[in-house]
């Protein structure tokens, strides 16, 4: 009997996926963002912005335009401008981060723990940082700024324990000058035999001095139903004592009613709407929309100051 419950299931899930209402939500992203494995993106002006993807054949990154509403926050467009390679191979990109004042990007790969500076077509220019980790693989180097008042490049570790991780400083030339300790929140969930559960930091960006910092928690059951995610924006850098209240708190869930599960891993700056609201563009990494039913999301955060309250659209 429990047997046939679960072949029951398994074929109304099968069937859900292809009559689900949210298809056509899901198509028009589909039209407007390429498949990939999204895991930074980073502002350069006006609409145009960098976007690396950490399975691409090689280091490199896209260039999108965004195109967003400016009174209610939502994405009208993107026009992907193409992917620019550079000589390097793939190094599992997960940041990016643009330098105004030398109009290049860099890009942080969690393979090698090193920071590349590239110019906009791709080549490198000499300047690279020295491993800012040992290990290779998972739990590295996860995120990428740059805080133009300071002249400073942060880089953040994903997982170094339990309760915390590593948050790098360098100068405008990637020299390492300091290394502090993040505390992550704990996981609200336990792990479990099967499956698999993940939690640390995923990005990081700088804004006048002070950075924010997003934090995900990802659980993926064995079946895959019933996976979820949640994401939290924590403003400054908590060093000592008690963190505050997340600027944000989303969880999005992958089940029978639901398919908008995110696992958000890039975040910048977008633009400021009408009535002076500062946004925030995040993006997620579907797995190059694993097996049909993961999507690739662009999410705008609107908060009425980096430091304030703030709502999910």
């Amino acid at each position: 009997m429990k047997r046939l419950f679960i072949y029951t299931l398994a074929f109304f899930t099968f069937l859900f996926s292809f009559f689900t209402p949210s298809w056509a939500q899901r198509k028009k992203i589909n039209r407007f963002v390429p498949v990939g494995d999204y895991s930074g993106i980073t502002h350069i002006k006006d609409n145009l912005y960098a976007v690396v993807d950490d399975k691409s054949e090689k280091d490199g990154f896209y260039l999108w335009n965004i195109f967003i509403d400016s009174k209610k926050g939502k994405p009208l467009n993107i026009e992907n401008l193409g992917f620019i390679a550079t000589p390097n191979p793939n190094r599992d990109a997960e940041g990016i981060a643009y330098l105004p004042h030398r109009n290049t990007l860099l890009i942080a790969g969690e393979k090698d723990n090193r920071i590349i500076e590239y110019t906009l077509e791709g080549q490198p220019t000499g300047r690279q940082s020295i491993p800012l980790l040992s290990k290779r693989g998972n739990l590295g180097i996860e995120g990428l700024c740059y805080d133009s008042l300071t002249h400073t490049v942060y880089a953040i570790e994903e997982n170094n324990s339990a309760d915390s991780c590593h948050l790098f400083l360098l100068d405008d030339n990637l020299q390492l000058i300091d290394t502090k300790i993040y505390p992550l929140d704990p996981p609200s969930a336990k792990p479990k035999k099967k499956g698999s559960h993940i939690y640390g930091a995923s990005e990081i960006l700088a804004y006048g001095g002070n950075l924010c910092v997003l934090e995900r928690e990802v659980r993926i059951p064995k079946n895959k139903i019933g996976a979820w995610t949640r994401t939290k924006i924590y403003t400054n850098i908590p060093v000592e004592g008690k963190k505050a209240t997340p600027l944000f708190d989303k969880k999005t869930r992958l089940n029978l009613t639901s398919r908008r599960f995110a696992n958000f891993e890039g975040m910048c700056f977008g633009p400021t709407l009408s009535d002076g609201t500062p946004t925030l563009i995040l993006i997620s990494d579907s797995q190059h929309r694993h097996k049909g039913v993961l999507r690739d999301w662009i999410q705008i955060a609107p908060s009425s100051s980096p430091e304030g309250e703030g709502k999910w659209k």
